[in-house]
Formats: C-alpha cells, structure tokens, sequence
C-alpha cells in the first residue's frame, strides 16, 4: 500500500508541470492510477486519482472524464485542500462549453487556495490564471496579458516551477511579437530561453525560431542568422517536426530580406511541402503568400498571379477579413501590374467594401459599448434614488415611533423633558440632514470627475482612431486616386487635357498634404514618438506667423510622465494657444512649462485684447470649459489674470504621478 501510495503522490506533483487545457497524464501513468483506485480505502488518494483521471480522459473521452469528475468532487467533500482544487478541475470541463462559468470557477479556486502556502497551491493558482488569460485573449487581449503579468507570473515564481515560467515568457512574447511591440517581444522570449537554454528539444527550437523572426523584425539580421543555425541544430534531431514549416518560413523571410530571392523562394517550397506532411493546411497556404511577395518583388507577375488567385479560393487562408483583405488588395495589385485593368477594379473594390465593412461593425461595436454604459449609469442613478426613498421612510416610521412612545410616557410625567427631547431630535436629525448632503455633493463630484474622465478618455481615443482612419484610410485611398491620374497622364492625350490632369494631380497632393495636417493636429506623432516637450515646441512653432510670435520655454520636463497624462498636458496648452490666438488676437504670447517631481506647472502671457472674468464665469466656452475639465481630471488648480486690452496671464499647476 505504500508503494502505491508513494507513486501516487509522485504522479501528482508532476502533473503541476504542465499549464492551460494540455493532457498531463500518459497511458502508463492512467492504468497506475486506475489500480490505485482498486487497492486504496483512502477517500483522499481516491480523490487525488480521479482528478488525474478526468485530466486524461478530458480531451478522449468527455463522458468517462464527467464521471470521474464528480467522483472526485464528492469524496473532497470531507478534505479542505482538495475541496479547495476541486473548482479549479471542475473549470476545465467547462472551458469549451461556457467560458463564463469557466472564469467563475478558476477565481474561486484561487480564491480558496489563496490560504495556503504551499508550491502545489501557488502552482494551481498560477494554472488557473494563465488558463484564464488564454479563455479571453481573443476578446481582451490586455486584460490577458494584464492577468499573466500582475498575476500568474508572480505565482510561477512562487512555485518554482521553471517549464511553466518559460511557456508563459514565451506566450507574452508572441503577443508582443503579434502587436508588433518587438522589443517587448525579444525582451520576454530571451528570459524564456534563459530556464531551458540547456534542452535540446521541440519547445526550446520553438524559442530559438520566435527569437529569430523578431530579431529579422529589429533588422538585427546577424542575430536572427544565429538563433536560425540553433534551431536547426535542434531540428536535424525531429524529421518531420511539427516546427519545420515554421523554420523554412522564418528562414525564407531572412533571406528575402537580405536580397537572396532565389535561396528565400527554395526555403519557402521545403516549407509547402512541410506544411502539406502535416496536413498543416492554414501554414502552408500562409508560406505560398509569402512566395508570393517574392516573386511579385522579382516581377515575375504571371506566377505570382497563380498563386495569389490559388489562394482566393481557398477556405482556410480566406477565413478572416483580415486575409481576405489582403488578398484582394494584392490580386488588385498584380492584375493591374499585368495590364488586367477590370479585373483589377473589381478586386480593388472588393477590398474597398470590406474595408468600408470593418469600419462600420467597429464604429456599432462603439456605439452599442456606449450605449450599455449609459443604461447601466442611469439603472444606477433609479437605484440609488430608491435606496435613499426607502431610507426616508424608515427614518419617519422610526421616528413617528419614537414620538409616540415619549408622548405616551413622558407628557404625564414632565413636559420639560419632552420640550428636551423634543429639541434634542431636532438638532440630531439637522445634523443628519448636514451629514448626508455633504456626502451627497462629494458623491456627485466624484461622478462628475469620472465622467469627465470618461469624455476626455473617449474623445482621445476617438482622435486616435479618426487620425488613423484618415491617414491610413483616406490617405491610401488618395495616393491609388494620384496612381490611376499618373497612369492617365502617360496615355497619349491632347496637350491641355494632359495639363487639366496634371492640375487635378496638384490639388489632390494639396489635398493630401491637408489630411496630413489634420491627423497630426488631432493625434501628434511627436508626442507619442519623441516626447511632450518636442510635440509643444512643434505645435508652437506650426502656430506662429508673421502676426503672431510664440515664445516657448521648458525647464525639467522628464520622459515619465504616463502617456496619457503627455496627451492631456498637450491639450491643455494646444487649447491656451488656440484661444490667444483666435479669440484674444494676441501678437506675443510666452508659454512656460516646467516639471518639479511630481508637479507640472504651465503659464501662459499674451498681449491680446483680454476678457471680463466675471462674464466668463457664468458663460465658459467650449474651450475654456475643456481646460478646466483636463485640469480637475489631473487634481490641478488654474488661476486666470486677465485685464480688458491689456492682455491675460493664465498659471496651472498639476500633479502626474
């Protein structure tokens, strides 16, 4: 009985290694633990075995795995710890079929193995929050990352568990690697390598191949060349790896990088036809459009049109939008290199309509996220309102109680205390009545800094996502406009239809050049690539004029300040300068800004026409309105100096931690 026991024990603490919905329990290993089963009278052992047993039998044979499932379940009933695992098994069954319960029982396994300080405990905790985070990646790919970073990485370390550690490395590198956050990827696949450098196996090639493709991202080709030769070395070792297309694949795109299209074209057919053993059908149709990019780059049009129409009708590769897109944008492309000028227009507005598509179902996903939050505010608000209705009638049935009873009690014995009594109610209940407005006000300001938050939040994000669509969306669509113009130009035309073109050709660069400057002004480059204080000494030298001259000074500004508060720093200034500008017709305006610690101070002087405070404060504009909104969201102060044409003075001072 011991030796069994002893084996047991060991299969379960192995089968902490491994991570997400993965098989951990081998054929040897099952018929150990279903003989176990047979030979032990211990409920605790059985529990533990049957557990083990759902695992192996999760993905094989659902109905068997259900039965040992609930086994398991009622004979932890009696066993704390086990009862405390039990959640985290009973969400693996419903991973598939009901994510949302799925979650549910991973936080409360946590939360019940959260009081115990054990390396299995840490372990399953780890477990249940990675397997979470992969549950909502598709949905919420940060909150995943959030959830492996704040909370399963921690947990790993904790347990000590090394595999686990790097399997999750390696995870937050591909989504790095997949945001195109490059650094961040090479960063989390390198400490990834770093617990299994020693192994010569399959997941280590895997790191080795990842790090490669990201290095060929950062142009670091010589890099990227080395880790390629490691992961081959161990490759030689696994004919007919699972990794093998993935290293033709990130092998062909080096080498196309480096002008070897030939030797990339070779690579890229060993990876077809890897793909085609496997029955890898999706990474083999994603190989050929990489064949693809190459001969089109060798002007081979007619191949490359083959394998471009090839995969139009293919399902796998044609199964998201995203694809589909792409694939439409370079049939368009080299039908048109081919001189196929309709059949080009047609996938060119194929590709327009899905693109127009994708837009309209992320602008009604916006709306209907809106929309929920707005009811969801307002059901809060008649909640909040019945409560505190309720809260008044009990507080009058209470006290018409209390004054009955001292009328009843009181009135015959001494009318002075009841006069007491009566004065004594008044004042408690006035002080109440004090209390509770005082809390009713800070509630509101409290609401209303949120909602602020939210509007300002919201109006960003929206500039962000219209700067976007204008510059990519737009913008593209202008630049193939000056294509087909260029291309009408060379055809033999009359000479003034030829200079009509090429006027039309002008006012659309104008137009382009507009758009340009419209999407900086609403989401700056600079800012988000160099820095607060560049983006303000470029806006106030775009503002300046022949009529109006711009003094711009900064003193300690530090690159720490969180991105968010940069945007709303920016906004501020850009709203004091526009309205010098335009409302106040300044010729001279001196903007100051400077940073001590955690204090950003802002001062603006100008020499224009001023404004009357007193009217200001009870008619603020838009814009005004604006700054204000912007400073109280940073927990600032503004004070504003102004005398009617004489000029204004504005300080504010914020805080950004």
């Amino acid at each position: 009985m011991a030796r069994y026991l002893f084996v047991f024990l060991y299969l379960f603490s192995i089968s902490f290694w491994c991570a997400g919905q993965m098989p951990i329990v081998k054929q040897s290993a099952a018929d150990s633990l279903i003989y176990i089963l047979q030979d032990t009278k211990s409920d605790s052992v059985k529990a533990r075995a049957n557990f083990l047993l759902f695992e192996y039998w999760q993905n094989r044979a659902p109905a068997k795995a259900k039965n040992h499932l609930d086994e398991a379940k009622n004979l932890s009933e009696r066993y704390p710890y086990l009862k405390a695992i039990s959640p985290f098994y009973e969400a693996k069954y419903y991973a598939a079929s009901d994510p949302v319960k799925c979650e549910t029982l991973y936080m409360k396994a946590d939360s019940l193995l959260s009081r115990y300080n054990t390396k299995d405990a840490y372990l399953l905790r780890a477990r249940a929050w990675y397997n979470c985070s992969v549950l909502i990646q598709l949905n919420d790919n940060k909150r995943s990352t959030t959830l492996i970073l704040d909370k399963a990485i921690p947990l790993t370390k904790r347990s000590g568990n090394n595999d686990l550690l790097s399997r999750m490395y390696l995870g937050l590198g591909n989504t790095f690697k997949n945001n195109r956050q490059y650094s961040l990827a090479e960063f989390y696949y390198s400490a990834a390598l770093q617990l299994v450098r020693n192994q010569f196996d399959e997941g280590t090639a895997d790191l080795y191949l990842s790090l490669a493709s990201t290095y060929y991202q950062l142009k670091r080709y010589q890099e990227a060349k080395k880790m390629l030769d490691k992961a081959k070395m161990i490759l030689l070792s696994f004919p007919n790896s699972r990794l093998a297309p993935l290293y033709y694949q990130t092998e062909g795109l080096y080498l196309a990088k480096l002008s070897k299209l030939e030797e990339a074209l070779n690579s890229f057919n060993k990876g077809i036809k890897a793909a085609e053993v496997l029955k890898e059908e999706y990474e083999r149709q994603a190989i050929m459009l990489m064949k693809y990019s190459v001969l089109y780059n060798q002007k081979k049009y007619n191949e490359a049109k083959q394998i471009i129409i090839y995969l139009s009708e293919q399902k796998e590769i044609m199964s998201t939008v995203n694809n589909r897109k792409r694939i439409y944008a370079e049939l368009a492309t080299t039908l048109n290199q081919l001189k196929e000028t309709s059949a080009a227009y047609k996938f060119q507005k194929e590709y327009s309509r899905l693109s127009d598509s994708l837009n309209d179902s992320r602008l009604k996903k916006d709306i209907n996220a809106l929309e929920i939050k707005f009811r969801n505010t307002e059901r809060q608000k008649e909640i909040e309102v019945l409560k505190v209705k309720n809260e008044r009638a009990l507080l009058a049935a209470k006290n018409t109680k209390l004054m009955n009873w001292l009328m009843s009690a009181v009135i015959a014995v001494l009318l002075m205390l009841l006069l007491l009594g009566i004065w004594y109610y008044r004042n408690k209940k006035k002080r109440r009545e004090l209390s509770y407005q005082k809390h009713l006000n800070e509630l509101e300001q409290q609401q209303q800094l949120k909602f602020s938050k939210a509007v300002l939040l919201g109006e960003e994000q929206e500039r962000r996502r219209l700067a976007r669509d204008l510059h990519d969306g737009l913008g593209g669509m202008l630049a193939g406009i000056k294509i087909n113009l260029s291309l009408q130009v060379k055809e033999p035309f009359v000479e003034a239809k030829k200079i009509e073109l090429q006027k039309v050709m002008a006012q659309l660069d104008s137009s382009v050049t507009e758009l340009r400057r419209i999407a900086h002004n609403m989401m700056p480059v600079n800012l988000l690539k160099f820095g607060l204080e560049t983006a303000l000494k470029d806006l106030c030298e775009v503002l300046m004029t022949e009529n109006t001259r711009i003094d711009f000074q900064a003193f300690g500004i530090e690159d720490t300040i969180p991105e968010q508060t940069q945007i709303n720093i920016y906004r501020i200034a850009q709203e004091m300068l526009a309205n010098a500008i335009r409302h106040a017709n300044a010729s001279n305006i001196m903007l100051q800004c400077s940073q001590h610690e955690n204090v950003f101070l802002i001062t603006q002087e100008d020499n224009g026409k001023g404004f009357d405070l007193n009217l200001t404060n009870n008619e603020t504009g838009i814009g005004l309105s604006n700054i204000k909104n912007r400073v109280g969201l940073l927990k600032g102060k503004m004070d504003i100096e102004s005398v009617m044409n004489e000029g204004t003075t504005i300080n504010i001072e914020l805080y950004v931690d």
